[in-house]
């Protein structure tokens, strides 16, 4: 992924016409890529990522049987949050093939807009959410 700097030359910054990137592998094969080339700053813009608490799957495999023993969602509950100055652009995304993976087939079907950002915010608690009753 393409880390911003805010001093020397050791890497882009966040700013107008700036470019990044990022890639997801596995077992050696890059899956899939993004980038977004920033053509805008966003005021008052909440990205889609950011717009609702976290949602993260909890998978314990069991031991003795195919099913898990724990699979679920927990949507945390957060505090302090606070987010950086949104930059935003024209995004691509690119599937790439793997004899390991069929995450080709999904494939894009359109790609709008991508955000460069930075956030923070503390996990103060969260609620337990069986797999299906999530909106």
């Amino acid at each position: 992924m393409t880390r911003p700097v805010e001093f020397g030359k050791g890497g882009v910054r966040k700013e107008i016409g700036a470019a990044f990137r990022a890639h997801v592998s596995s077992l050696g094969r890059r899956l899939v890529t993004v980038g977004v080339k920033l053509d805008e700053v966003k005021e008052k813009f909440y990205p889609p990522s950011v717009a609702r608490p976290p949602l993260h799957t909890r998978l314990f495999p069991s031991v003795d049987s195919q099913t898990p023993s724990v699979y679920e969602f927990q949507r945390a509950k957060i505090a302090d949050f606070q987010l950086g100055t949104v930059f935003s652009g024209p995004a691509q995304l690119e599937f790439g093939e793997s004899e390991f993976n069929e995450i080709d087939a999904l494939g894009p079907v359109s790609v709008g807009n991508g955000y460069v950002h930075s956030m923070a915010f503390s996990v103060v608690g969260g609620s337990v959410q069986p797999i299906g009753d999530v909106e």
